[in-house]
């Protein structure tokens, strides 16, 4: 109900290779759940004074999310803990008759595959992870870096472009927004459409939306409430946001402003059983394969394998990590 997100692809690439597993998808909490009442507006809000800053306190709006999305009695409802995550699958296992044999996690996954303590695995793959053991500060720091390399490889240049430094508030919100989305879904060929963003405001603008979730006449998809549940709590440390929107680093602060309000625990990553098998971008500027080497994933064996493809949202190398633990992995 969420998406698809190339369920069919993953599932074909697996069926080529030959490995004969079912394969299961746990649908996210938020798609299912009812929002408080005065949740889709105090949400709405806070977007809308993230993208126009018109003077009030964002850390006012951060509350009125924190309070109307987040009530004590159903805190940390929107995405998955630990324990809901472990409840579902051990009720799933319980009444298909079903053994977990291996994980696939792409991107949160990582941390998802760290919330498994009490299910043995044979073995565990992960691609384009989130750098599990890094902090909020260091994340959006490597984030931005990423983002402004391939802006230069781009179009020549890095940053705010001069024409945008002096346009308005919601003209430099909505193209550094944009900068950040492309990397969710660019490929190599179309990298071109950076080159006139600056000049194409309907065009940052629809990205912009895209990335923070806005659809309809202002409103906001409850899935920026589960990124923020469990994001928050997947790294400590995450910066202040404030002052004027003029670099990349400044929309990563503002999208994670609500850190400070929600409960952080950091998460750790516990692997399966070997073999397991990393997949890292060598390009992707959502989870940079830079800080994932100096995070916790590299203190750990593994089949380390690189992509060159750089859309985070690609599969691309994860066949060479089946066909690279199909000859490893035990007999079913």
């Amino acid at each position: 109900m969420s998406g698809q997100i190339r369920l069919p692809q993953l599932a074909r690439t697996i069926n080529v290779l030959g490995l004969a597993y079912n394969l299961l998808f746990l649908e996210e909490p938020w798609v299912l759940k009812a929002s408080p009442s005065n949740c889709p507006q105090a949400l709405s809000e806070l977007v809308r004074w993230i993208r126009n800053r018109d003077g009030n306190s964002l850390m006012d709006y951060s509350a009125d999310v924190a309070t109307g999305c987040f009530p004590e009695d159903s805190r940390r409802s929107w995405g998955f803990t630990g324990d809901s995550y472990n409840k579902i699958l051990q009720q799933v296992a319980a009444q298909e008759s079903l053994r977990y044999s291996g994980f696939i996690g792409h991107s949160f996954g990582a941390v998802r595959l760290g919330y498994l303590r009490h299910i043995n695995l044979d073995w565990s793959i992960l691609t384009r992870p989130f750098p599990v053991g890094a902090d909020g500060r260091q994340i959006v720091n490597a984030r931005a870096r990423a983002i402004e390399d391939m802006q230069r490889r781009v179009t020549g240049h890095q940053g705010m472009p001069r024409a945008l430094s002096i346009a308005g508030v919601e003209r430099r919100f909505d193209y550094l927004s944009a900068l950040v989305e492309v990397g969710y879904t660019q490929t190599l060929a179309s990298t071109g459409r950076l080159a006139g963003l600056d000049s194409d405001a309907q065009a940052a603008q629809r990205l912009a939306q895209q990335y923070w979730g806005i659809y309809g006449a202002g409103a906001v998809s409850p899935a920026y409430l589960a990124y923020l549940e469990e994001v928050c709590s997947a790294a400590k440390g995450w910066p202040y946001a404030y002052g004027r929107y003029n670099s990349v680093t400044s929309v990563l602060e503002a999208k994670h402003a609500s850190c400070f309000l929600l409960k952080r625990e950091p998460a750790e990553l516990v692997y399966g059983k070997e073999p397991r098998c990393i997949v890292t971008g060598s390009s992707d500027t959502v989870t940079p394969a830079a800080l994932i080497a100096k995070s916790v994933l590299s203190r750990g064996r593994a089949i380390w394998i690189s992509s060159r493809e750089r859309a985070h949202a690609s599969f691309d190398q994860l066949d060479v990590c089946l066909k690279r633990l199909a000859g490893e992995k035990p007999a079913q």
